[in-house]
């Protein structure tokens, strides 16, 4: 029998983060985006969430220790910000996300420190949903763990990548 994230966050979470993160899932399924389902029980499950060949965000549930779950922007091309600098120099349409989102954003920005595990030193200078901002790593945005604001500016986020990646591709 196949190992679906829900299945995961069922056996791992309880109360009001059960119900978040089992509502952010339902939310990118019905946005049509897939999960990996695994055949054995792992210590870490790793699911990429990406659209049309373009990485949406990355999530990560850690079922040993520290229970954790973990949302961030993926690194190529680093969705869920629009880049002010790099070779990719992708130009990103600004999605509709309301002021509140924004803000709850601009805390989860990820800035680059030695132990990175981005690689990303020194952190880049990006403009990440209409603000100039520096030192940023490769995973711009990271929720970790999700508090309950985050949970509704995720789901914004992953609509407006998606709704991004359509008007690009048109």
């Amino acid at each position: 029998m196949l190992i679906t994230i829900e299945d995961v966050i069922n056996k791992i979470y309880t109360g009001e983060q059960q119900k978040h993160a089992l509502d952010f899932v339902a939310h990118v399924r019905e946005l049509d985006l897939p999960f990996k389902e695994y055949e054995t029980e792992q210590k870490t499950y790793d699911f990429s969430i990406e659209y049309k060949n373009e990485k949406l965000c990355f999530i990560s549930i850690y079922t040993t220790g520290k229970k954790d779950f973990r949302v961030y922007s993926s690194q190529v091309p680093c969705s869920w910000i629009y880049w002010s600098d790099g070779k990719e120099n992708i130009e990103y349409i600004e999605p509709v996300v309301d002021e509140n989102i924004k803000q709850i954003a601009w805390k989860r920005i990820r800035k680059c420190v030695k132990s990175c595990a981005g690689k990303c030193g020194p952190g880049k200078r990006k403009n990440i949903l209409g603000k100039e901002i520096g030192n940023v790593c490769n995973s711009a945005l990271w929720f970790r763990p999700p508090v309950n604001t985050d949970w509704k500016c995720m789901k914004q986020m992953v609509t407006a990548m998606k709704n991004d990646i359509d008007k690009r591709t048109m």
